[in-house]
């Protein structure tokens, strides 16, 4: 079963994230705040993205 990310899976999201933008699936890093701001977005109920 999928559900919502929540606040307790940050920890777990940004080190897959970070993982995710280093290794050789994308063509170049990104900003490291851009991860902790998507995943603000994603547990704050923005209407712009669903987590």
């Amino acid at each position: 079963m999928i559900r919502k990310l929540n606040i307790e899976d940050k920890d777990r999201y940004i080190a897959m994230s970070k993982e995710f933008y280093s290794s050789d699936a994308v063509l170049h890093t990104i900003p490291e705040e851009n991860i902790y701001k998507t995943f603000g977005l994603l547990t704050t109920g923005s209407p712009y993205a669903e987590g």
